[in-house]
């Protein structure tokens, strides 16, 4: 059971405890009932004002460092030169074999074709379904479901060539080496549609 209460040691504050950690002591005439923790240390409610400003400054500080590791740890984004110009000339060929037929050679989409329209390939549209996602998603995407009809066809390089090609169309810079084929590689990347 889970019991909130107030303890003084160096600080006051308020904590959740396990009740087993605490005892009830017997308080002055008043009645009720002290909460003392078996360590040692007195309930109480004093200076709370004091402490309650403390614990809102370590709490701050905690959602800033939280923001910085957050910041940190998504890593690389479209923009960040993250495949290479011969490998977006490899998945432009490949576009051309495979995916201009339903999304078209300017990559915008065929929205006549029935049952299924092919969507726009360019910003803003490929950013409403990848937007903020892993280079992964998008990868995923292609790799299980297209070309239309032969899914799981196109090997991971290949997925990764046409990825690159689509990054390259959508005015993300190329860098020099290969966007990564792993899933880990580019789960590590996330699509972006606007330059941070």
């Amino acid at each position: 059971m889970m019991t909130r209460w107030r303890f003084v040691s160096v600080f006051t504050c308020t904590a959740v405890l396990d009740s087993d950690l605490i005892r009830g002591v017997p308080v002055s005439p008043g009645g009720g009932t002290q909460l003392q923790p078996r360590w040692g240390g007195v309930c109480s409610s004093a200076k709370e004002a004091d402490m309650r400003k403390a614990l809102v400054a370590i709490a701050r500080l905690g959602a800033a460092v939280a923001v910085i590791a957050t910041v940190g740890a998504q890593g690389k984004t479209s923009w960040d030169r993250v495949y290479s110009a011969a490998q977006a000339k490899r998945g432009e060929g490949l576009y051309t074999q495979q995916c201009a037929t339903c999304h078209g050679a300017d990559l915008k989409g065929k929205e006549d074709l029935k049952p299924d329209p092919a969507p726009s390939l360019t910003n803003p549209d490929l950013g409403i379904d990848f937007n903020d996602l892993t280079l992964d998603a998008l990868a995923d995407r292609i790799r299980t479901s297209m070309p239309k009809g032969k899914a799981n066809t196109l090997s991971r390089e290949q997925v990764a060539d046409l990825v690159s090609f689509l990054l390259s169309k959508n005015g993300m810079p190329a860098g020099t080496t290969d966007l990564p084929a792993a899933a880990d590689g580019l789960k590590a990347i996330t699509f972006l549609t606007a330059k941070p």
